[in-house]
Protein backbone atom coordinates (compact mmCIF):
# COMPACT_ATOMS: atom_id res chain seq x y z
CA UNK A 1 0.00 0.00 0.00
CA UNK A 2 3.10 2.91 0.60
CA UNK A 3 4.32 1.79 -2.92
CA UNK A 4 0.89 2.56 -4.41
CA UNK A 5 0.17 5.59 -1.89
CA UNK A 6 3.54 6.94 -3.27
CA UNK A 7 2.97 6.39 -7.04
CA UNK A 8 -0.49 8.58 -6.44
CA UNK A 9 1.13 11.31 -5.09
CA UNK A 10 4.48 11.42 -6.56
CA UNK A 11 4.12 10.43 -10.38
CA UNK A 12 1.45 13.46 -11.13
CA UNK A 13 3.44 15.79 -9.39
CA UNK A 14 6.50 14.53 -11.24
CA UNK A 15 4.53 14.66 -14.92
CA UNK A 16 3.23 18.39 -13.53
CA UNK A 17 6.28 20.23 -12.25
CA UNK A 18 9.05 18.77 -14.29
CA UNK A 19 11.21 19.43 -11.39
CA UNK A 20 14.89 18.49 -10.99
CA UNK A 21 14.62 17.25 -7.78
CA UNK A 22 11.92 14.87 -9.02
CA UNK A 23 14.13 14.42 -12.51
CA UNK A 24 17.28 13.30 -10.66
CA UNK A 25 18.92 9.65 -11.08
CA UNK A 26 18.07 9.32 -7.44
CA UNK A 27 14.08 9.25 -8.02
CA UNK A 28 14.50 7.81 -11.08
CA UNK A 29 16.63 4.73 -9.37
CA UNK A 30 13.17 4.66 -6.49
CA UNK A 31 10.75 4.76 -9.40
CA UNK A 32 12.35 1.96 -10.99
CA UNK A 33 12.59 0.23 -7.62
CA UNK A 34 8.84 0.89 -7.26
CA UNK A 35 8.02 -1.04 -10.65
CA UNK A 36 10.26 -3.75 -9.51
CA UNK A 37 8.28 -4.08 -6.20
CA UNK A 38 4.67 -4.15 -8.36
CA UNK A 39 6.41 -6.73 -10.40
CA UNK A 40 6.91 -8.82 -7.16
CA UNK A 41 3.94 -8.47 -6.37
CA UNK A 42 2.72 -9.99 -9.43
CA UNK A 43 4.70 -12.92 -8.68
CA UNK A 44 4.01 -13.91 -5.26
CA UNK A 45 -0.25 -13.09 -6.50
CA UNK A 46 0.39 -16.48 -8.99
CA UNK A 47 1.52 -18.10 -5.52
CA UNK A 48 -1.08 -17.27 -2.99
CA UNK A 49 -4.51 -19.23 -2.66
CA UNK A 50 -7.76 -18.08 -3.44
CA UNK A 51 -11.20 -18.55 -1.67
CA UNK A 52 -13.97 -19.52 -4.24
CA UNK A 53 -17.16 -20.37 -2.38
CA UNK A 54 -15.62 -20.20 0.89
CA UNK A 55 -13.33 -22.49 0.40
CA UNK A 56 -9.89 -22.23 0.12
CA UNK A 57 -8.42 -23.51 -2.99
CA UNK A 58 -4.59 -23.94 -3.67
CA UNK A 59 -4.21 -25.46 -6.84
CA UNK A 60 -1.99 -23.30 -8.93
CA UNK A 61 -4.06 -23.58 -12.37
CA UNK A 62 -6.93 -22.93 -10.57
CA UNK A 63 -5.36 -19.40 -8.85
CA UNK A 64 -3.66 -18.64 -11.88
CA UNK A 65 -6.83 -18.58 -13.78
CA UNK A 66 -8.31 -17.15 -11.42
CA UNK A 67 -5.78 -13.98 -11.33
CA UNK A 68 -5.50 -14.14 -15.26
CA UNK A 69 -9.02 -13.52 -15.99
CA UNK A 70 -9.41 -10.52 -13.12
CA UNK A 71 -6.88 -8.20 -12.65
CA UNK A 72 -3.63 -9.39 -14.37
CA UNK A 73 -3.97 -7.03 -17.24
CA UNK A 74 -4.41 -4.16 -14.82
CA UNK A 75 -1.27 -5.08 -12.99
CA UNK A 76 0.67 -6.19 -16.01
CA UNK A 77 0.10 -2.37 -17.62
CA UNK A 78 0.94 -0.78 -14.23
CA UNK A 79 4.28 -2.72 -14.47
CA UNK A 80 5.03 -1.88 -18.27
CA UNK A 81 8.11 1.04 -17.97
CA UNK A 82 6.27 2.91 -20.62
CA UNK A 83 8.51 5.99 -19.96
CA UNK A 84 11.80 3.74 -20.88
CA UNK A 85 10.00 2.57 -23.66
CA UNK A 86 8.85 6.29 -25.07
CA UNK A 87 12.69 7.27 -24.54
CA UNK A 88 14.17 4.56 -26.50
CA UNK A 89 11.81 4.91 -29.25
CA UNK A 90 12.49 9.31 -29.20
CA UNK A 91 15.95 8.57 -29.00
CA UNK A 92 16.66 6.94 -32.66
CA UNK A 93 15.04 10.07 -34.30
Amino acid sequence: MLVAAYNCFSLPIEIAFESPVLLSPTMTIINYMMDFVFLLDMIVVFRTTIFIEQTEVWDCKKVTRNYLEGRFSIDLLSTIPFDIILSLFLQKK
